[in-house]
């Protein structure tokens, strides 16, 4: 059987044959599976406008593409395509090199763009942008202000303190952080959605 292969295949997996679908196939059954949301950098020590479409662009596609793959199934022979953005985001990097005020402008909105699709891509109490310590490291971090005023308040409410798991209505999650504030955010079915150590 011979199957399209997606350019987001690895290399070896670019002629089209049962060893693509396989590796469909297994990317497909992780996707599936629960993953806890992966916090952290995706670019630091840099604050070039190139770098960080680059990473930003990357990110958001690596997203897509799973989201693609999930949707689609194992068995589908639709190719992936980035999203505009993405693609827009790569031309701007490459105008960049003939910089001019217009271009400038342009990749800052796209810069902007990417940061709010990142943003929209997060669970609950994660945000995408700097490191609150490092103004150059660029990820996914932990909205400890919004969480702990959350679990304050549902603390309040349902008499229970976050090592004992509180269910958090408005974001319809369950937070356990324990004595050591590690903190560990589920879905109702207590899947894993993010955790910190």
């Amino acid at each position: 059987m011979t199957v399209e292969a997606n350019e987001q295949c690895p290399e070896e997996c670019q002629d089209g044959t049962d060893k693509c679908r396989s590796h469909c196939v297994q990317e497909e059954e992780a996707m599936t599976m629960h993953t806890p949301f992966q916090l952290g950098s995706i670019s630091t020590g840099t604050l070039r406008t190139e770098d960080l479409l680059t990473a930003y662009a990357d990110r958001l596609d690596y997203f897509d593409c799973h989201k693609f793959y999930v949707s689609e199934g194992p068995t589908s022979i639709k190719l992936y395509h980035p999203r505009p953005l993405v693609t827009n985001a790569y031309a701007a990097r490459d105008l960049l090199q003939n910089e001019t005020g217009d271009t400038k402008d342009i990749v800052g909105n796209i810069l902007e763009d990417l940061t709010n699709a990142l943003n929209d891509l997060c669970p609950p109490f994660v945000y995408f942008g700097a490191h609150p310590g490092d103004g150059a490291d660029f990820g996914f971090w932990p909205d400890l202000d919004d969480l702990n005023e959350a679990v304050r308040l549902a603390s309040h409410y349902q008499g229970k303190t976050a090592s004992e798991g509180l269910w958090l209505p408005d974001d319809n999650v369950i937070v356990q952080i324990s004595d050591h504030g590690n903190i560990t955010v589920m879905d109702m079915d207590r899947n894993i959605i993010w955790t910190t150590v």
